[in-house]
Formats: C-alpha cells, sequence, structure tokens
C-alpha cells in the first residue's frame, strides 16, 4: 500500500493563510527550494488537491509547462520547467464538490472522499501527495489515512489566521522522523502519526 503526505507550507505559528483567507508571499521559491522539491515530488506521481489549493497552484504551473508563463511572474528557470513539466504529468485529483471546470487531464472527487482516498492508496506503488484545507486534512485524519506530514515552515510570524488543523476534534501525536534547514530560513518538518511509527 502506498502512503499518503499531507505537503504544506506554513508560517512559523503554524498558518497556511492570513485572517481573510490570503496566502502570504512568505514562501521563498529558490534554487535550493527547487531542487529539494523536484527531488520530492520527482518520487512521486499523484497529487491529491483541496479546491482552493488546486485552484491558486495548477493554472500557474500548467501555463509554465505549456510555454505561457502568466504575465507579470518571474523569468522561468530550469528549475520551475522541471517542476511545471512534472506536476503536468501527474495524476491530479480534486476533491470539490462545487468545482465543475475541470480539465479532462484531472479527476474530481465530489462524495466518500475518505473511501475514495483509501481505494487511491490501494493502488500504484508510489507515495501520494495531499495539499488541502483544514476540512479535508481533519476527515482524512480522523480516518487514519495521513501516513506522512511535510511542513516547510516558513520565518514568518503573523498572529492569527487559518491554521491547517483548527478543525481537528482530538488531539494528534506526531513523531518527527526528518528535519532540514534550507538558507532562506525555512525549516522542513516531516511527521509520522505516533500510531504509525
Amino acid at each position: 500500500m502506498r502512503e499518503l503526505v499531507l505537503y504544506s507550507v506554513t508560517t512559523a505559528d503554524g498558518f497556511i493563510a492570513d485572517a481573510d483567507d490570503n496566502i502570504g508571499d512568505w514562501f521563498v521559491w529558490d534554487d535550493e527550494m527547487k531542487s529539494f522539491v523536484n527531488g520530492f515530488f520527482g518520487g512521486t506521481d499523484t497529487w491529491i488537491f483541496g479546491r482552493v489549493t488546486y485552484e491558486s497552484v495548477v493554472p500557474y504551473w500548467d501555463a509554465i509547462a505549456d510555454g505561457h508563463p502568466i504575465a507579470g511572474t518571474p523569468p522561468v528557470t530550469p528549475g520551475d520547467l522541471e517542476y511545471a513539466k512534472h506536476l503536468r504529468g501527474m495524476t491530479r485529483i480534486v476533491v470539490s464538490r462545487t468545482l465543475d471546470d475541470v480539465a479532462e487531464d484531472r479527476t474530481v472527487i465530489r462524495d466518500n472522499v475518505a473511501d475514495e482516498v483509501a481505494r487511491l492508496k490501494q493502488d500504484g506503488t508510489t507515495d501520494i501527495v495531499l495539499s488541502c484545507g483544514p476540512g479535508l486534512v481533519a476527515e482524512l485524519t480522523r480516518r487514519g489515512l495521513i501516513d506522512r506530514f511535510m511542513f516547510l515552515a516558513c520565518p514568518n510570524v503573523i498572529g492569527r489566521g487559518k491554521s491547517l488543523f483548527q478543525d481537528l476534534d482530538d488531539e494528534l501525536r506526531l513523531q518527527l522522523i526528518d528535519t532540514r534547514v534550507f538558507a532562506s530560513g525555512i525549516v522542513l518538518l516531516r511527521y509520522r502519526p505516533a500510531d504509525k511509527s
């Protein structure tokens, strides 16, 4: 069975967005980070998104993969292109009850989300990446479907906002399995649920 890996960028105080639900510019996408992220995603072939994450990530990177970057964005580097092309080739799944306009190379899960994710874990050989908001994190955590938690904690403190775990009902105990500090000050934290260690 392959593992489901939650992949999230957070502030140092654990927020994924500010109080107005805006994602800040705290993530540093430099050459060191591009190399790391490309290495991580190079070992995966499936990415599950929440709707908001999907809409903020996929169109931007698809435009780069197609050779038509969005006007006003930074120049495309080889690391950007590698990431964009890998993302384009992945199986991309969106969890949403409201999203209708999805391209043919993506799948939408509308109902029985936890059961569908459990089924996906039974098929294939590489890890599945999960990027989403607190509602889906809570639903999949309750079912014990998330095998690893991977955070890129940025050196920014915003005091209040949207927490990735704000919808959890119970305490979640984690065991630290890996860390890395990047030159930008971002810290990688990898955890496994304590009951799966």
